[in-house]
């Protein structure tokens, strides 16, 4: 299916690795200019953003920011800024997955802080400065923010404060669909369920087989199955759309 995104540019948050790369190749093969985040890894950054731009002809270009600390998202959107960049589109991925599960009469402030900081804060953080230029520009909009199944349908312990911040920001992208869409800024949201990337899930592993045990279809999802949906999101096709969770778990939500 054409999105009709050619010419538009998309701004993918934690966009170098994981869904995040996912949604920067659907994005780019469907003819979207693509600005990819990344925090850290500069090399792998690049590396993957000039692949990308190679087998798809679409500018790709990567910007360093920890999303998560304000003052430099704030810079990031400067940079963009400088570039000449104007965004259409936000896939808002970046987030603390890293959070060892711990039972919820021993988890430490840091660790709560930590997860909402990685999670809710930074998506809050890049939401606000995309929006406010959207506005600023008059221009049509669309914001994806990537969701957790847990949040909606836990399916283990030990995991509140993971839980807690894709819970806000659930709760988050409802209040700005509604805010937002007076301003042609549509706001919605992907559940991923069980995707498997390069570093989670691999075959043979014991925790892959288990986790394999709960997909319905016995499929885990990938990165490309998590881009569509946020491209699809952000297209014109579903400008009907508005405030949802689109379920991408693989039917482990029934």
């Amino acid at each position: 299916m054409d999105l009709n995104m050619k010419g538009k540019t998309v701004l993918v948050t934690g966009g170098s690795k994981g869904i995040g790369m996912g949604c920067c190749t659907v994005f780019a093969e469907e003819g979207c200019n693509v600005v990819m985040n990344y925090r850290s890894d500069e090399k792998s950054a690049r590396a993957n953003a000039e692949a990308l731009e190679a087998s798809t002809g679409v500018k790709v270009q990567i910007v360093k920011a920890d999303v998560s600390v304000e003052e430099e998202v704030v810079r990031m959107f400067q940079e963009l800024d400088e570039r000449g960049v104007q965004l259409d589109y936000l896939v808002n991925n970046a987030g603390n997955t890293k959070v060892q599960p711990v039972a919820f009469q021993e988890i430490t402030t840091k660790t709560w802080r930590e997860s909402q900081e990685g999670t809710l804060n930074s998506a809050f953080f890049v939401a606000r400065e995309f929006t406010k230029r959207a506005i600023e520009e008059k221009r049509e909009a669309a914001i994806v923010n990537v969701l957790a199944k847990g949040s909606f349908h836990p399916s283990r312990i030990y995991n509140s404060p993971y839980v807690m911040a894709k819970g806000g920001l659930a709760a988050l992208t409802t209040m700005m669909a509604k805010e937002l869409i007076r301003h042609h800024i549509r706001v919605n949201g992907i559940v991923p369920g069980y995707v498997q990337t390069e570093h989670l899930y691999k075959d043979g592993e014991p925790l892959t087989e288990e986790k394999r045990k709960l997909l319905p279809h016995g499929e885990f999802a990938t990165p490309y199955d998590m881009g569509n949906a946020a491209a699809f999101l952000c297209s014109e096709r579903s400008r009907q759309m508005i405030g949802i969770f689109l379920d991408c778990s693989g039917g482990t939500m029934i």
